[in-house]
């Protein structure tokens, strides 16, 4: 039973986040323009893009850490 339900809200979760990116998606078309400030280069990146890159590199790197963490214990 405990499972199913687990189950159950895993894939309730799972649905409210992908309609959240989809209207954050919506929402945040606006272009900005990245500079790599030391080198002449210039991106033009739309900001939802953005975001969503940073958000997911922040996770990537907490897992990393704690999958450090774990194995140094």
């Amino acid at each position: 039973m405990k499972i199913k339900l687990a189950k159950f809200l895993g894939i309730i979760f799972f649905f409210f986040f992908l309609f959240f990116l989809f209207f954050f998606s919506l929402a945040n078309k606006y272009y900005v323009k990245l500079n790599f400030f030391p080198f002449p280069y210039v991106l033009d990146i739309q900001l939802y893009l953005l975001i969503l890159f940073i958000f997911a590199l922040g996770f990537i790197f907490g897992v990393f850490f704690i999958i450090l963490r774990k194995i140094l214990k």
